[in-house]
């Protein structure tokens, strides 16, 4: 049989373990919220990085798009420039064709 000494020792021997253990997992639950805070912390920071990229892109699709339209248009206007300055030199030859014909019709005239 044990003595009441023995098992008082084995007694207080089990406690100091079990705070012990209570310690060690203590500090395990304290550290593995600071490795997940961690974690948290550096996911919203990639997370703000990401969209902070996505948004720099996003501009500079748009200023790409519009920078497409503008040349685009100014492709469009040359074009049309291009047309009048024909068109008016089409009705420059016209008319001086038409001036031609006026002053042979009239110098037939006096020639007669």
């Amino acid at each position: 049989m044990k003595s009441l000494g023995s098992s008082v020792i084995e007694i207080i021997k089990a406690k100091n373990k079990r705070e012990m253990l209570e310690q060690k997992m203590d500090d395990l639950l304290s550290h593995q919220r600071q490795f997940v805070e961690n974690n948290r912390r550096s996911l919203e920071q990639k997370i703000k990085e990401k969209e902070k990229e996505m948004e720099e892109k996003n501009l500079l699709r748009c200023q790409s798009d519009q920078k497409s339209q503008e040349i685009h248009q100014l492709q469009e206007l040359k074009t049309a420039k291009q047309f009048l300055k024909e068109t008016q030199n089409y009705a420059e030859e016209m008319k001086t064709r038409q001036s031609e014909g006026f002053r042979s019709t009239e110098e037939a005239k006096w020639i007669r």
